[in-house]
């Protein structure tokens, strides 16, 4: 499992964005896919976009962090808590190279986080 990673898109927006195997990632009886807290708690102040990426499937859901934020529900099922944001409203898209599209911000914080928390987020 990959770790998620700021990046800025070529609007100039940052986004969480992570690599996902979306339909293992989405608890399908909910419909809903999951954020680690640590994430949140670090890197979402600044976040403008949460953006997921399959891609074995060359697809990507994209959400504004607002509407995230309005729609998300700390539960704990499973292990830990997560937050739980409803997968109906992220934007599908088709892909062909997401990384034409973005570059890598916030480097050593992110390295920071990943170094801290030492698990996959």
């Amino acid at each position: 499992m990959n770790k998620g990673i700021l990046l800025t898109t070529k609007s100039g927006k940052v986004a969480y964005y992570k690599k996902v195997n979306w339909s293992k990632a989405v608890i399908w009886k909910d419909r809903q896919i999951s954020i680690n807290p640590d994430v949140v708690r670090i890197m979402f102040d600044r976040v403008e976009l949460v953006i997921f990426h399959d891609e074995k499937k060359n697809k990507c859901w994209s959400a504004d962090i607002n509407s995230v934020k309005k729609n998300w529900k700390l539960r704990k099922i499973g292990q830990e808590k997560q937050y739980y944001i409803p997968i109906d409203i992220f934007e599908e898209k088709e892909v062909k190279k997401i990384k034409t599209g973005f570059h890598k911000i916030y480097e050593k914080e992110v390295d920071s986080f990943n170094q801290q928390s030492q698990m996959n987020v």
